[in-house]
């Protein structure tokens, strides 16, 4: 007698959460946050441009290396004041953050729009940054709305 094979079960699907005890995730996830508002900025004041009609898909950085610079400093500096950030309980310093960053995007597309440029540049999101860090930075440390973006 031929015995019968026994059915497999299929693996449970499962969503992991983001271990906030584990600072590279976690800093990842604060840096995504950030560049998601800083992105809502930019687009916020490209559509206030031009009210007229649905915006085309443009690129917001000129090169994958300008975005990518950007990105890369503000998760070392994530990374540097991790400890001290408190993302997930300090809601009000996580709101000034986002704040900061949807307020550096719509200077960035100031800026962008102001040079006559098509695309963001290291160099203008470099400039903009300061002039936020000037009027944004809170009086308690860091820059840029938090410890987040202190380069």
């Amino acid at each position: 007698m031929a015995k019968k094979k026994a059915k497999k079960k299929a693996p449970k699907k499962t969503t992991k959460k983001i271990d906030l005890c584990k600072p590279v995730k976690a800093a990842s996830a604060i840096v995504a946050q950030v560049v998601a508002h800083f992105g809502a900025g930019y687009a916020a004041q490209r559509f206030s441009e031009n009210t007229a009609g649905p915006l085309p898909n443009f690129q917001i950085f000129c090169a994958p290396s300008d975005m990518a610079q950007f990105y890369n400093r503000l998760l070392k500096s994530t990374r540097k004041h991790f400890a001290a950030i408190k993302w997930h309980i300090d809601q009000p310093n996580r709101d000034a953050v986002c704040a900061t960053a949807f307020k550096h995007g719509v200077l960035a597309r100031k800026e962008v729009s102001a040079t006559g440029a098509t695309c963001l540049t290291w160099t203008i999101i470099l400039k903009t940054l300061r002039d936020v860090q000037a009027t944004d930075c809170p009086v308690t440390g860091g820059a840029g709305g938090g410890r987040v973006c202190d380069f």
